[in-house]
């Protein structure tokens, strides 16, 4: 099967891409585009993005790229391939935005590098001259104006070239809206989008209304489910309301390099505002990878709560929902510094797929913490969450394991018999948790931190002891985890893996069971998928990174079970099972 990304998606491509290599060196197309630009897309070096698809489209040879009419714009004479190009999407004349997104039609100027003017226009019929050059490019009437410095302006809209000053100084004012977080994003992606949030409050805001009043006019059908729908709806609007409010920029970088794909993503806040003061202090999530076992696994990660405006945040949006039904999240971080959890692989994903799960948290007073989890348990014991009520128990002091004294405990989801959806709650339950139909397990304290488990499993806890005392192998010391941290961002708030080779192994396990499939060779020493957050200097982001050797290995998979489809297709449709 050949996937052809077509002109439309390659539009929508070349809008997620811009660059740079630090906040000083923006790409030089960018300081000509007028700071009230509503956003931004920059290819910081036009031969090294070509190199880039070119690469990309051998890692996944069933994939095409048709760069459309932008072909006929890259072969121009008189360009400057090592130059940046920007596009901007512009104000109207009278400050509205106007964009339509069906069809990629608005009022754009495209910044591009130029080595010879007069060459440039001449390749498309025209002949250099004093202000606005017409000529016929890209399918369309472009209007071509001289910028000099080594740039020049195109726009299909004569009004908007009109008025287009095209005056350089324009990035330093991008350094601002784009703050330090911002720096480090264009300093890690080939390419990245920028949204000044600052021109589109308002829409935004009243778009938020209107999706906020439709959730509702639907929230009130829901019967026993509406007061609980509606705390979320509330948190939702909370976090969209306040990045419309205190937003400076939105941003998105993609980076397609040999060692793996990468897409960042984040936003900076207006200093002293209130996103801003959630966003500050950064963590040490790394540290809390030292804490889990390395032992085979689905997903694993870490999550540092020391961080005064990241539990503000939390407790903002736990305002927001109200009172609920079940355990809040401040009530499950407790007095906790931060959290690892490693969900461990087995092949019983579809009767138990978080039985092999092992928690650990970051502990100054352990007994304190687990008298908090104790209360926390019996406050919600009874807890009626309309489909189902919560059905739980602490015991304290119940024996030794591993030389850790352990308490036991069980969250049992005990599904309303009348509602409709009953066995449906109860299959969900049994496939995550097994026949205890919810979590429990066992909870010990070990030195600065405490360890739990979802299931009553002994040598999952004993393993987690291990990592935790030191007296095992840790996850940090996974040689996969250790080459895909060094593509992550460092003072990350968390990072989070995902084990595509795990996966695989239990997907691969359970068609076997079931009789047939495709055969799915899972590589060895596949590393993980990962995926890291920074929370500082008033400003969120993220970046999820996909090792070549994992796109390599989840190409052969679909490649395999196209083959596999076929055969079943010239032998009469006969499934393989």
């Amino acid at each position: 099967m050949t996937t052809t990304i077509n002109k439309g998606m390659c539009a929508a491509l070349a809008l997620a891409m811009c660059a740079g290599t630090t906040l000083a060196a923006l790409p030089g197309a960018m300081d000509y585009v007028p700071s009230d630009a509503v956003a931004v897309a920059v290819i910081r070096d036009l031969n090294e993005f070509h190199d880039d698809i070119q690469a990309f489209e051998k890692k996944l040879p069933d994939a095409s790229f048709d760069l459309g009419a932008a072909g006929e714009l890259l072969q121009a004479p008189g360009l400057n391939g090592d130059g940046s190009l920007a596009l901007a999407l512009m104000p109207t004349a009278g400050g509205d935005v106007q964009f339509d997104p069906k069809t990629g039609e608005g009022p754009m100027v495209l910044i591009v590098p130029v080595s010879d003017f007069g060459q440039f226009v001449k390749g498309f019929g025209a002949a250099a001259g004093q202000g606005i050059v017409e000529v016929e490019a890209m399918g369309k009437t472009l209007f071509v104006k001289d910028l000099a410095g080594g740039f020049c302006a195109m726009s299909a809209d004569q009004g908007l070239m009109d008025r287009f000053a095209g005056a350089a100084g324009n990035a330093a004012k991008y350094e601002g809206m784009l703050g330090a977080s911002g720096v480090d994003v264009v300093e890690h992606a080939d390419t990245t989008l920028i949204f000044n949030i600052s021109t589109v409050r308002e829409p935004v805001a009243q778009a938020i209304d209107m999706g906020m009043q439709q959730a509702r006019f639907f929230t009130a059908m829901a019967g026993a489910q509406a007061a609980q729908l509606e705390g979320q709806i509330a948190v939702i609007e909370k976090l969209a309301k306040g990045f419309a409010r205190d937003g400076k920029s939105g941003i998105v970088g993609i980076d397609l390099a040999d060692a793996g794909f990468s897409l960042d993503f984040g936003a900076s806040f207006t200093d002293g505002s209130e996103f801003a003061g959630f966003f500050q202090g950064g963590g040490d999530a790394a540290a809390l990878l030292d804490k889990i076992p390395a032992t085979p696994y689905f997903f694993a990660g870490g999550f540092d709560t020391s961080s005064e405006g990241l539990r503000n945040l939390m407790s903002a949006c736990e305002q927001a929902a109200g009172e609920q039904a079940g355990p809040s999240w401040s009530q499950i971080i407790g007095s906790s510094n931060g959290i690892a959890a490693m969900i461990g692989s087995t092949q019983a994903i579809m009767g138990g797929m978080f039985t092999k799960t092992s928690v650990y948290y970051d502990v100054k007073d352990t007994n304190a913490f687990l008298t908090e989890q104790q209360k926390t348990l019996a406050d919600i014991n009874g807890a009626d969450q309309g489909m189902f009520t919560y059905e739980t128990s602490f015991t304290a002091n119940t024996g030794d394991l591993g030389g850790v004294s352990v308490s036991e405990w069980a969250m049992k989801i005990v599904p309303d018999a009348s509602d409709p959806n009953a066995m449906q709650i109860q299959q969900m339950m049994a496939m995550m948790y097994g026949p205890a139909g919810g979590p429990s397990g066992y909870m010990g304290a070990v030195d600065n931190g405490v360890v739990m488990t979802l299931a009553k499993d002994e040598a999952t806890f004993g393993k987690a002891v291990g990592a935790a005392t030191g007296a095992e192998a840790s996850f940090a010391t996974d040689p996969g985890v250790k080459s895909v941290m060094g593509h992550l961002p460092s003072d990350g708030s968390f990072y989070e893996f995902i084990s595509v080779s795990g996966i695989m192994d239990a997907v691969s396990g359970m068609m076997m069971m079931m009789g047939g499939g495709a055969d799915i060779a899972v590589p060895a020493d596949l590393p993980p998928v990962a995926i890291g957050g920074t929370t500082d200097h008033g400003a969120f982001r993220a970046r999820i990174f996909v090792p070549s050797e994992v796109i390599t290995a989840i190409s052969d998979v679909a490649e395999n079970m196209d083959g596999a489809q076929a055969a079943d297709a010239d032998d009469g449709g006969k499934p393989r099972f």
